[in-house]
């Protein structure tokens, strides 16, 4: 199923500004069906598969692929990598 959640993200546009919260949790992105969800330093996106009965397709009722990972925000100055106010590597380490 990972295939198919990577092929629907790549294929669905999700538009997302970092300076913009408005645009952090959305339903439906781009008509398709895609919704994005952030709690914290969770993103999680939702995509209902589609049912095919004869040439018509109708969203699924049973059938939700859900992809999340956990962000984290570093900064480099330098060589140096911080998070949180303290340094935690070296670029090239």
């Amino acid at each position: 199923m990972g295939n198919y959640a990577t092929l629907g993200q790549f294929l669905v546009p999700t538009p997302f500004s970092p300076r913009d919260p408005t645009s952090f949790t959305a339903t439906n992105i781009s008509g398709q069906g895609l919704s994005r969800t952030i709690e914290g330093d969770k993103v999680t996106y939702s995509y209902t598969m589609k049912e095919f009965r004869g040439g018509d397709e109708y969203p699924s009722n049973s059938m939700v692929l859900h992809s999340s990972s956990k962000c984290i925000g570093r900064v480099l100055r330098g060589s140096d990598v911080y998070e949180d106010g303290k340094i935690v590597g070296k670029v090239g380490e």
